[in-house]
């Protein structure tokens, strides 16, 4: 029982070592050497600055980059909005929309 439990394993570690040890003994040596460097072919071109125009044909929506929700610091009614306030319109910092109330 004791033969089957540690001499036969021990055995096969033992013969294992024996084995790499004779792999490593008999194995060549290894000579480094340095690779031939091989000089990468470049062309050179002297560029000159020149106006250019690009055509862009592109196809989708467009979304805006932030979007704000206009909200009234007062109560009211509102009775007319001005036009630039419609979808698509412009208008720009400091713009007052003048109505007539009556």
């Amino acid at each position: 029982m004791i033969m089957k439990k540690f001499i036969i394993p021990g055995l096969v570690i033992l013969a294992s070592f024996l084995v790499a040890a004779g792999i490593m003994a008999t194995a060549p040596e290894v000579k480094p050497t340095t690779p031939d460097i091989i000089p990468t072919t470049v062309r050179v071109l002297t560029v000159q600055p020149a106006p250019t125009q690009l055509r862009v044909r592109a196809q989708g929506s467009v979304l805006p980059n932030t979007e704000s929700d206009l909200v009234s610091e007062v109560r009211g009614r509102i009775v007319r909005m001005s036009p630039a306030m419609n979808p698509g319109g412009f208008f720009n910092a400091g713009d007052v929309s003048h109505t007539n109330q009556s």
